[in-house]
């Protein structure tokens, strides 16, 4: 989109061609009723402000090789690799859960004691 040079209301391409890679020579129509003056206009490459950076070849020589990496059973890259021998501390039975358990009382139901029950043999 460019202006129109006599009413500054908007102008739009109608067609274009290039003249050389770096110079277009195109027509615009104003979109004004009143105005509709038809145009034509030469855009070209002034200055290339920053140009992409090219990418060097490597040599695969020059890489070291990957790091054998291995999957644990829950499909996982281990981050310990396999030939060292870590073995995981392990926690005594009594602190398994998130909190340790109480002692256990000497005789399990105090109150057994005091019932007198017959065992029928």
């Amino acid at each position: 989109m460019m202006r129109c040079p006599l009413c500054t209301h908007a102008s739009y391409t109608r067609t274009s061609r290039y003249i050389t890679e770096r110079t277009k020579e195109a027509y615009y129509q104003c979109q004004s009723l009143t105005c509709s003056c038809t145009f034509k206009t030469v855009e070209s490459v002034d200055k290339i402000l920053c140009q992409p950076i090219q990418a060097q070849p490597v040599d695969e020589n020059a890489l070291p090789p990957p790091e054998k990496r291995t999957l644990n059973r829950y499909r996982r890259y281990n981050s310990i690799l396999p030939c060292t021998n870590h073995t995981p501390p392990r926690r005594s039975r009594q602190h398994r859960g998130a909190f340790p358990l109480p002692p256990r009382p000497k005789q399990p139901f105090p109150w057994l004691a005091s019932l007198k029950l017959r065992v029928h043999a």
